[in-house]
């Protein structure tokens, strides 16, 4: 039997909630100056949370959801940025804003 065709499906905010439009949204709300590099971890976040390049009122399961997430982990684990903060992190305790 396939688990997926029984798993519950929603319509994420897609395009009409851009990625760019979301971190916007979140610096506004922190109130602060993001580096390039935060706003390219907030953006890939928020493509995630928008179900990625999707038209809008498509509907996604649960999986497609862990697994765009699973993505953009990897390729932001590829970055040099992402591997400085990791160390730091691990060798101090606290976080790096490069």
């Amino acid at each position: 039997m396939n688990r997926q065709s029984h798993a519950p499906t929603f319509p994420p905010p897609a395009k009409a909630f851009s990625p760019r439009s979301a971190w916007e949204f979140i610096s506004c709300a922190r109130a602060i100056t993001s580096p390039d590099y935060e706003v390219k971890l907030g953006t890939k976040i928020a493509e995630v949370l928008c179900g990625g390049n999707i038209t809008p009122g498509t509907t996604v399961c649960e999986q497609y959801i862990l697994d765009l997430e699973r993505e953009g982990f990897k390729s932001l684990c590829g970055e040099k940025k992402t591997q400085e903060r990791i160390q730091y992190t691990l060798k101090t305790g606290k976080t790096l804003r490069n």
